[in-house]
């Protein structure tokens, strides 16, 4: 696949709670049809990424609507 087919499939994201806040990546497919929003509480379940003078981020593997 090319390189702009897959920065269409992922975007980042911010997600916030009571501890704080994270940036996540989230393929599009993940998403299943399914919609987001800030009234959801949803579960990720991923890999921390950590780039030398960069904030973590979260690749995330698994989305679930709770």
């Amino acid at each position: 696949s090319s390189a702009a087919s897959d920065v269409y499939k992922r975007q980042k994201y911010i997600f916030k709670d009571t501890t704080g806040e994270m940036i996540v990546e989230i393929d599009f497919e993940l998403f299943a049809g399914r919609t987001v929003t800030p009234q959801n509480k949803v579960r990720l379940s991923g890999k921390v990424d950590k780039d030398f003078m960069e904030s973590p981020k979260v690749d995330v593997k698994v989305l679930e609507i709770l």
